[in-house]
């Protein structure tokens, strides 16, 4: 194994200034060993020992400022060599070489950095979906190397910290993987493929093709692996909107019903869940961070709010203000709102309160979003807008009259006036009428 500077570092002492800055924010810093362009496969003790300075010696190149290593082993995109290609007689109880070799390779290596350190090295893994939940699948066994990694988890299911399965490349709506239920599910933009992969993990399943049985994986080892952009070189398949990745993760935890149109059920919840994963984190900052949102979304102590306002009326005249204020629970710290059409003011950003007139009839609807650190809540409310009504004419009617008498006053009919409201001195009293009322 061979590591290299970053671009923009010209030395390791620069590099481990900026890792002792992360340590220093209470972050932790592995080294990812695989990725779509390295072939890592042992086929004997000597490579196995070979793999195992290599990685010694890079963690001593950087003091042992480096807190782990993640595992991504898959396939080669530029050879088509593929580091799960363990071949068809391994089984969970009967590794093939390969698979012990790199089980006892990261033991070694987790060993040394005991020695070194004092302290447990991190070890996390990044498996693709197939590799594991595959599996379940005559056809992905054969073909695709389905289950490959599971005996190696196996193997290291105590050293293991967090695994972290990317929930892609299982074939969009084309292709799919099977649960621990029996059903197919795709990795198709719906919350249902992370929510039913995780949890057969959990559960534990038997492999097809003789290939023995798979023990339950605890929830508090498990991140959800997405892409944080549908951008094809990210991902091409998995990608989901921030909301569903909020959605799936505190489904999962049972912290809210089943969202709408989710095809999984869950069996039950996993409060423990270790957090999410994305390997487009570069992405993620290009687009100002919807996947480190949905993280704060999903895990913030913080509940979300419940959005809600108040409209001073719900019949108002063209040209008439209407007063909407904010009544959110929950100390939302953003707001949007978007007032409808033909509003003075289409949107605005502020908690307000907003006092809005709109230049056109018919029903308005007023949306608003509250959101704050634990994620997002959307209401919406509508209010009639009419016409207009003309000028009030001369009050027709005696302007001279006894204490006690009863008079009668009108006006002419208005143009567009629905409702007549009259008001009269102190000590009158409007005894009768409706458009047109009566003055004692």
């Amino acid at each position: 194994m061979q590591y290299s500077l970053p671009a923009g570092y010209t030395s390791i002492s620069q590099m481990t200034t900026d890792i002792d800055a992360l340590h220093a924010q209470g972050k932790k810093v592995l080294l990812s060993i695989g990725g779509a362009t390295a072939y890592i496969y042992l086929n004997n003790t000597t490579e196995r020992d070979a793999f195992v300075t290599s990685v010694n010696n890079i963690m001593a190149a950087y003091s042992y400022k480096i807190d782990g290593i993640d595992l991504d082993l898959e396939k080669n995109i530029n050879t088509g060599q593929n580091s799960m290609a363990f071949g068809s007689t391994w089984t969970m109880s009967a590794p093939a070489a390969a698979q012990t070799h790199m089980i006892n390779a990261v033991k070694s290596i987790m060993s040394n950095y005991q020695t070194q350190t004092s302290k447990k090295m991190l070890l996390t893994a990044a498996p693709e979906a197939v590799y594991l939940l595959g599996a379940l699948s005559s056809w992905q066994i054969v073909n695709a190397n389905g289950g490959a990694f599971l005996p190696i988890l196996d193997g290291l299911r105590t050293e293991i910290d967090c695994l972290h399965m990317q929930l892609y490349n299982a074939g969009g709506s084309g292709g799919g993987i099977i649960a621990w239920n029996g059903t197919v599910y795709y990795d198709d933009g719906t919350i249902a493929f992370a929510l039913a992969m995780n949890e057969s993990m959990i559960k534990g399943f038997t492999l097809l093709s003789g290939k023995g049985t798979f023990a339950s994986f605890p929830a508090s080892k498990l991140a959800m692996g997405f892409p944080a952009t549908s951008a094809p070189n990210a991902a091409g398949t998995g990608y989901l909107t921030p909301a569903n990745v909020c959605n799936a993760a505190r489904y999962f935890k049972g912290e809210i019903a089943k969202p709408a149109g989710c095809t999984y059920t869950m069996t039950a919840a996993y409060p423990t869940l270790k957090g999410l994963m994305t390997w487009s984190i570069n992405e993620d900052s290009y687009l100002s961070y919807p996947f480190v949102g949905a993280y704060t979304c999903a895990f913030s102590s913080t509940a979300a709010p419940v959005a809600n306002f108040n409209k001073s009326l719900t019949t108002a005249c063209v040209g008439q203000t209407v007063t909407f204020t904010d009544a959110s629970t929950n100390t939302p710290n953003a707001w949007s709102w978007n007032f409808g059409s033909g509003a003075s003011t289409a949107t605005a950003s502020t908690q307000g309160a907003h006092s809005i007139s709109y230049s056109t009839t018919g029903t308005k609807t007023i949306a608003l979003t509250a959101t704050n650190g634990g994620g997002s809540n959307a209401t919406s409310q509508t209010i009639s807008v009419v016409a207009a009504s003309g000028n009030a004419g001369a009050i027709t009617g005696n302007t001279s009259v006894c204490q006690t008498s009863s008079q009668t006053y009108s006006i002419s009919p208005v143009s567009g006036a629905t409702t007549y409201t009259w008001t009269v001195p102190s000590g009158s009293t409007i005894t009768a009428g409706q458009e047109q009322r009566l003055l004692p």
